[in-house]
């Protein structure tokens, strides 16, 4: 999702990942306190003129797995992870698309699955300076 239909170089964009996940299952947070777990990391691959001022993930969840002796920070069912992108003075007007990928850890409440990488994209409008 982005917040704003078109922006104009040199301004900056808000743009959101909105996450929803089986009703039973969780990811580990973006920082995850066993060391052994993947944390859920969301990374780019910009567009030249294009930089990442501050992701936000949202506050994680102490989730007690069966059989651990500490709760894991989790996110569970449906989250978001705001994105401020920040556009340069000279990129050229028109469709932009903003490809990333999300790497995460999903479990349920008994296991914690293979880590897996989700690609993901945003398309912004530039108009003209």
């Amino acid at each position: 999702m982005v917040q704003r239909q078109a922006i104009q170089p040199g301004q900056t964009v808000t743009v959101e990942l909105e996450v929803e996940l089986p009703e039973d299952i969780h990811v580990q947070s973006d920082e995850p306190r066993d060391p052994f777990v993947i944390p859920t990391i969301l990374t780019f691959t910009l567009p030249e003129g294009v930089t990442v001022e501050e992701i936000v993930y949202p506050e994680d969840t102490d989730f007690l797995l069966e059989g651990w002796e500490e709760a894991l920070a989790v996110f569970e069912h449906e989250f978001t992870i705001v994105v401020r992108l920040a556009l340069d003075a000279d990129v050229s007007p028109g469709e932009m698309v903003v490809p990333g990928s999300l790497l995460y850890q999903a479990c349920d409440d008994k296991v914690c699955f293979a880590p897996a990488t989700a690609a993901v994209e945003w398309r912004i409008l530039v108009g003209p300076a």
